[in-house]
C-alpha cells in the first residue's frame, strides 16, 4: 500500500516534531515523495486557521475518493488527530458532531481529549 497524502497535526512548524524526533518530519516525509500538508495545531486544543483547516479537509476527502491512501497523525494521535477523522467523517458521511465522534471513538477510544475539542466538532462547518 502507498501513501499518496499526510497530515500532520503538530503544534509548531517545524519545532514540536524537531524536538520530539530530531528530523524535520515535512522535509522527511516529502523526501519520501508524500504530499506532507502541515497542519499545525496546538497541542489539547483546536485549529486556529479554520481556512487551512476546512481546506485540508476537503483535499483529504478529494484524495481519499480518488483513491489514494491517507495518514492523518499529531503527536499521540488522540486529541487533534481526533479532531482532524471527526470533522472529516462530518464532512464525508454527513454526521453529526456526536455521530462523528462516536465513529471515531470506535476506533480511537481516547480520542478527543477535552471539551473544547468536542465543541469544535460539533461546530464544524461542512460544505
Amino acid at each position: 500500500m502507498r501513501l499518496s497524502i499526510l497530515s500532520n497535526c503538530f503544534s509548531r512548524e517545524p519545532q514540536e516534531y524537531l524536538t520530539i524526533t530530531q528530523r524535520d518530519l515535512v522535509a522527511f516525509y516529502r523526501g519520501a515523495g508524500l504530499d506532507a500538508v502541515p497542519l499545525p495545531i496546538p497541542d489539547f486544543h483546536t485549529p486556529t486557521d479554520l481556512d487551512a483547516f476546512g481546506k485540508t479537509i476537503q483535499k483529504v476527502v478529494n484524495c481519499a475518493e480518488a483513491g489514494q491512501n491517507i495518514v492523518v497523525h499529531c503527536l499521540a494521535g488522540l486529541g487533534r488527530t481526533g479532531i482532524f477523522l471527526a470533522c472529516l467523517a462530518r464532512q464525508k458521511f454527513g454526521f453529526s458532531g456526536r455521530e462523528a465522534v462516536n465513529w471515531v471513538r470506535k476506533y480511537i477510544p481516547s480520542a478527543l481529549e477535552n471539551k473544547e475539542q468536542m465543541r469544535f466538532v460539533g461546530d464544524f462547518q461542512t460544505t
